[in-house]
């Protein structure tokens, strides 16, 4: 991957995370169709869904939940 690119891939993350954290639905779905990471964790290890789920945004929390294969859902962090 080039350096455009992995900067590209990191500034996609973080703009995944944003659109969780504001229930974008729409955003997301794109950011994902741009190859966003659902594994991509911020720097208190959030996941896009803990920042979705943490902001009462259900329906991103819903859409997520039924991509398949589902993110993976760790409770304990």
């Amino acid at each position: 991957m080039s350096d455009e690119a992995m900067l590209q891939h990191i500034e996609n993350n973080k703009d995944l995370m944003h659109a969780c954290g504001i229930g974008d639905v729409a955003q997301v779905k794109r950011l994902l169709h741009a190859s966003a990471d659902l594994k991509f964790r911020d720097r208190a290890g959030w996941t896009p869904l803990h920042k979705a789920a943490y902001n009462g945004q259900a329906d991103v929390v819903k859409f997520l939940l039924k991509l398949d294969p589902p993110p993976a859902i760790d409770a304990l962090s």
